[in-house]
C-alpha cells in the first residue's frame, strides 16, 4: 500500500510539472515569444524566369484607409448570404474569403451577385473576410443549424464554387489561436493524434507541432503541397455531406502580389501552379474542376483590377468580377442562359 501511494504521488507530481510546461508553452505562443511561423524570418531569394510576372508595388495614388470598427464594417460588415432566392433553378454555393465576399464593393458589384444574375440561379455565399474553404464550410453548417428551412434547398445545389487566393495556405496553417478550435478539417491525424485531440490543450499542441513541421521546409514547398492537397481533399469530402450532388469548382485567382519578399511570392505561386490541383481534379472522376483565372481571361489581374482605396492589402475591384464572371459561367455553368 505504501508503494502504491508513492507511485501515485510521483505521477501526480509529474502530471503537474507536465501541465505547467504546457501552460508555459501556450502562453509563449499566444504572447508571440514562441513562434512556429517562418514566413517572415527567412529571406531565401531564388531565381525564376516568371516570378516577376506576379509582383508589383503599390501605385502612387493608392490610399490606405485607417482600419477601425467603422471602416471594417463598411468594407466587410454587410450580410451577403442570400442572392436572388426567388430564382427557380437549383442553387449555387460560394465559398472563400473577402475576395468572394466582395470586400469594399457594393453588393451588386460582387462575384456572388453577378454569378446569380447571369445564371438566373439562387446563390448562397458563405464567403467572408479572413475566411477560407474550411471556415466557410463551418459558416454553412452554422447557417443550416440556424435556418433549418434551407436544408432541403441546399441539398439541391448543383455547383459549389470556391475562390482560392494565394494567402489561403497561410490561413489553413494558422486557422485560430483559440484552444477550443477543432483542427480536424485542417490536419491529417493518426490514431495516436486522435487520442490527444480529446483534450483541448494537447490538441492545440499537436496542431502547432504539425504546423511547425510544415513550415520548417519553407521556402521549399514539398511539405506544404502535401498539406494543401490533404486540406482540399478533406474539405471536398466534408462539403459532400451537405451538398451531395454538387460539382465542386475551384477558382485559382491569379494576380500580382504586393509587398511580399520574392521568395514568399515564389512559394505562394508554386502552390498555385502545382500539379496537386490537377491531381485532385483527376482523382474526383469529374466531380471537381479547377480553373486558373489567367486561363479564362488571358492575363494576370494587376493594379488595374484592384481597389484604389482599401483598409488592407489590395482586393479585386468590380472590374475584375465584371470581366471574370461571364467567362467563368460560359465555360463551367451549364444552361446559364436558360
Amino acid at each position: 500500500m505504501k508503494k502504491f501511494f508513492s507511485i501515485l504521488i510521483v505521477n501526480i507530481i509529474l502530471f503537474i510539472v507536465f501541465y505547467f510546461i504546457l501552460i508555459f508553452l501556450l502562453n509563449g505562443i499566444e504572447s508571440g515569444r514562441i513562434s512556429f511561423s517562418k514566413f517572415k524570418k527567412q529571406s531565401v531569394v531564388r531565381s525564376s524566369d516568371t516570378i516577376e510576372n506576379y509582383i508589383e508595388d503599390y501605385p502612387d495614388n493608392f490610399v490606405r484607409i485607417k482600419l477601425d470598427d467603422d471602416t471594417l464594417n463598411q468594407f466587410c460588415g454587410e450580410d451577403r448570404t442570400i442572392f436572388n432566392d426567388n430564382y427557380s433553378k437549383n442553387p449555387i454555393v460560394v465559398f472563400g474569403c473577402s475576395y468572394a465576399y466582395g470586400h469594399g464593393l457594393k453588393k451588386q458589384d460582387s462575384f456572388p451577385y453577378k454569378l446569380s444574375n447571369i445564371t438566373k440561379r439562387p446563390v448562397y455565399s458563405f464567403a467572408g473576410c479572413g475566411k477560407n474553404a474550411v471556415s466557410s464550410l463551418d459558416t454553412l453548417i452554422d447557417f443550416i443549424k440556424d435556418n433549418p428551412e434551407y436544408k432541403n434547398q441546399l441539398s439541391k445545389v448543383d455547383y459549389v464554387v470556391y475562390v482560392y487566393m494565394h494567402n489561403h495556405i497561410s490561413r489553413f496553417m494558422n486557422p485560430d489561436k483559440e484552444l477550443d478550435f477543432d483542427y480536424t478539417g485542417i490536419y491529417q491525424y493518426s490514431n495516436i493524434d486522435k487520442i490527444f485531440n480529446k483534450n483541448r490543450i494537447t490538441r492545440y499542441i499537436v496542431s502547432r507541432l504539425k504546423q511547425k513541421n510544415i513550415l520548417e521546409d519553407y521556402p521549399n514547398t514539398k511539405k506544404s503541397k502535401v498539406f494543401l492537397k490533404g486540406v482540399i481533399k478533406r474539405w471536398i469530402k466534408s462539403v459532400k455531406e451537405y451538398v451531395p450532388n454538387a460539382k465542386v469548382i475551384i477558382i485559382l485567382y491569379d494576380e500580382k502580389i504586393v509587398s511580399e519578399p520574392k521568395d514568399t511570392v515564389k512559394y505562394l505561386r508554386e502552390l498555385m501552379s502545382h500539379s496537386l490541383w490537377k491531381e485532385i481534379e483527376l482523382q474526383s472522376f469529374g466531380k471537381v474542376q479547377v480553373v486558373h483565372t489567367q486561363d479564362l481571361t488571358g492575363f494576370v489581374f494587376d493594379k488595374n483590377y484592384k481597389l484604389k482605396q482599401d483598409i488592407s492589402d489590395w482586393h479585386p475591384n468590380e472590374k475584375a468580377w465584371k470581366v471574370l464572371t461571364p467567362l467563368f459561367v460560359q465555360k463551367y455553368i451549364n444552361d446559364a442562359s436558360n
